[in-house]
């Protein structure tokens, strides 16, 4: 489970990187400095989420445990 939560945070965090040196190089010219601001947040937000991604790959490998709150619950019906 901790390798999809890596690469799902590895993915995002490209994406951001990307998403940044496009702003910063290619939408210069022909954003306002307002709307540069908000893409520039955009991406910075894409980070954060990426980041955090990464946190829970960490925190699944760290807690194998933990990972049995995320799963879905077995039915209890069919126990008995």
């Amino acid at each position: 489970m901790e390798r999809v939560f890596f690469g799902l945070g590895a993915l995002s965090a490209l994406i951001s990187v990307a998403a940044g040196a496009f702003g910063a190089h290619a939408l210069r010219e022909r954003l306002s400095p307002d709307m540069l601001a908000v893409f520039e947040t955009g991406a910075r937000y894409q980070m954060y989420h990426a980041l955090g991604l990464l946190a829970v790959a960490w925190a699944v490998a760290r807690w194998p445990a933990a990972q049995e709150l995320t799963s879905a619950p077995k039915s209890r019906m069919n126990a008995k």
